[in-house]
């Protein structure tokens, strides 16, 4: 060996060390000690993958799930389908490990099992003003704990993303690979990415098995012996055995989307193999009108408080203040619903107008061809915020004070004891006008 590259220090004797292909190591020229090269776990290279998910989703069917992602949500502004503006749409290959494999394991666990107990107990009881303790039969639920135990197997078939980039996201971008088996995969072809990217593999086989592919495992298993679940209760399962698969490289599909709305940015992650399957950014708020919402249960509130005040300070009748109560909330709940009906009208006409930009009548669908016919229909009354600054505080008042009208209300009828003098006068009267005799002085009364 000539090149001194290849030559370190002994440990033992300080003599030159040099590679010896025999041994497949370092060997000491003067004591002949062996020194092994250590090897690190090698990452799988981007063409060594044994199979692939092959990517069926197109550029402009990721660009519709994103327009009927806006499309959707009660808070979305209206104006996100026409406003929001693409920065980014790309489609690559995320690197994986599939495992699948079998599992057979003993399980313990303990079932607990409800009964009435009945006891007695002794309590004071004061009855004609004599308190005495007497005996008092009640009853309680005890449970009853068993050990239990049995044996399970069965089989999995899980992925393990074995990348960085999606590791860096805020949604759980990896489920869309991991939460989803291996089926529809092929063998590997070099022709299945041509033009699209690749990302590199960023960890082993092992180190996917331990951080992505354990805990997916561990969940089935836990499901599974669960159905031997028995009683009321159960608790401390735990479950041991053995676990037995061997992971395969693979490539999934990601399709990526960004969309920017009032100079703010906002992802859109979908499977490279089924569009319906995505991730994304919470949907940009309608502050205006989340206020409007907001602002139509104030009479409810209000009528709530007047509501307590009349019947705990007032002493008023139940009836008419929950009458009201009822009301005004119903009154918030119908304006809220009507507000995100009409909402959600508007951006399906958005929705249906944009398709028919891209497609022919023939093309679109019955359900497209509907929804663009029909268009936004008319603002409905109770979602009509305009003039919401007479109409909320006079329904407040209205509202907020009909619970102490019959408080403040006099009464009409008249007191029971004066009812019964008016009866009892009632028939003197008519005795008199019917006799047609008018009382006289009694003049047997001596003068003096």
């Amino acid at each position: 060996m000539g090149d001194e590259s290849l030559k370190l220090t002994c440990a033992g004797c300080g003599a030159r060390l040099a590679y010896s292909a025999t041994h497949q190591a370092l060997k000491c020229e003067f004591c002949g000690t062996i020194a092994e090269i250590h090897q690190e776990e090698t990452i799988s290279p981007r063409n060594a993958p044994s199979s692939i998910v092959p990517l069926s989703v197109e550029l402009t069917t990721l660009t519709d799930a994103v327009y009927e992602y806006l499309a959707s949500g009660d808070l979305t502004p209206d104006s996100l389908l026409e406003c929001a503006t693409f920065t980014r749409k790309e489609r690559f290959y995320a690197p994986a490990y599939a495992f699948p494999g079998e599992f057979d394991v003993h399980w313990t666990a303990s079932f607990g099992y409800d009964r009435t107990e009945y006891y007695t107990v002794i309590e004071s009881r004061t009855q004609n003003g004599q308190t005495q303790r007497v005996p008092v039969s009640k009853s309680r639920t005890v449970t009853d704990w068993n050990p239990a135990n049995g044996a399970d197997t069965g089989s999995f078939s899980v992925i393990a993303y074995a990348g960085k980039r999606l590791l860096g996201s805020n949604q759980a971008v990896a489920d869309l690979l991991e939460k989803r088996s291996a089926t529809g995969s092929v063998a590997f072809d070099p022709s299945y990415t041509s033009d699209i990217p690749m990302e590199e593999f960023g960890a082993t086989e092992s180190a996917a098995y331990k951080d992505r592919a354990t805990p997916q495992i561990n969940n089935i298993i836990d499901q599974s012996i669960r159905r031997y679940a028995q009683g009321n209760h159960q608790k401390d399962w735990h479950w041991q055995g053995n676990i037995n698969t061997k992971g395969a490289p693979l490539y999934v599909p990601v399709c990526h989307a960004v969309y920017e709305f009032e100079g703010k940015q906002y992802n859109f992650w979908a499977h490279g193999a089924d569009v319906s399957r995505h991730v994304a950014d919470p949907l940009p708020v309608d502050q205006k009108r989340q206020n409007a919402i907001q602002m139509g249960f104030v009479p409810f509130t209000a009528t709530f408080i007047s509501a307590a005040f009349a019947i705990f300070k007032f002493d008023s009748d139940w009836t008419v203040p929950l009458v009201c109560v009822a009301a005004a909330g119903l009154y918030g709940l119908v304006r809220k619903t009507s507000i995100i009906v009409f909402s959600l009208e508007i951006r399906k006409s958005l929705l249906a107008r944009r398709q028919a930009a891209s497609k022919s009548e023939n093309e679109m669908s019955t359900v497209e061809r509907d929804a663009f016919a029909k268009g936004a229909t008319k603002k409905p009354r109770m979602a009509n915020t305009d003039y919401d600054n007479l109409v909320l505080p006079f329904l407040t008042l209205l509202f907020a004070a009909t619970p102490f009208v019959q408080v403040l209300s006099p009464s009409k009828d008249s007191p029971p004891h004066m009812e019964g003098q008016a009866e009892a006068a009632t028939p003197r009267v008519e005795q008199i006008q019917s006799t047609g005799q008018q009382t006289q002085p009694d003049s047997s009364v001596p003068s003096k």
